[in-house]
């Protein structure tokens, strides 16, 4: 059995939920972040991407590297390809 990775709190997790909805509704995939995507987005170069990036990692809750941080974890995950 694969181990589980503790919760946040139900903050996080509500927040995380939040968006993983915009991402969905946005044309994303819902089991990945809005930040993420931004992060990967950024990674490729894309100057939307790299915009969105820098207005979400100075957010005062998410903090410089957010989105490039969130990006790496879904990598990790098998949730998204690593940037070529």
């Amino acid at each position: 059995m694969p181990a589980v990775e503790p919760q946040e709190g139900w903050l996080h997790e509500t927040l995380s939920g939040a968006s993983r909805f915009l991402n969905g509704v946005t044309g994303g995939d819902g089991a990945v972040t809005f930040s993420a995507r931004c992060g990967h987005l950024a990674a490729r170069g894309s100057p939307l991407g790299q915009a969105l990036a820098r207005t979400l990692d100075q957010l005062p809750f998410n903090g410089v590297g957010h989105c490039e941080a969130s990006r790496l974890w879904h990598v990790e995950r098998g949730l998204l390809p690593p940037t070529p």
